[in-house]
């Protein structure tokens, strides 16, 4: 069964990212969230989108050592 929301914590593990960055993303609209009690949670959609689209962001590590 797949994971329906992600805790920030857990969400920074699965990106590859500092925890700082979710919560960041959060804040500023990137990644929407949820109260479940006392608990923020990012559905786990959104997380999957948040994801994809840094990836794809992102430039390749051989491309990043040719660039001055």
């Amino acid at each position: 069964m797949s994971a329906l929301a992600f805790r920030p914590a857990d969400l920074a593990t699965r990106a590859g990212v500092h925890v700082a960055t979710v919560h960041r993303a959060v804040a500023s609209g990137d990644l929407p969230k949820r109260r479940i009690g006392r608990a923020t949670v990012i559905p786990a959609e959104a997380a999957d989108a948040w994801t994809k689209a840094r990836a794809a962001d992102a430039i390749p590590q051989n491309e990043a050592a040719h660039r001055g």
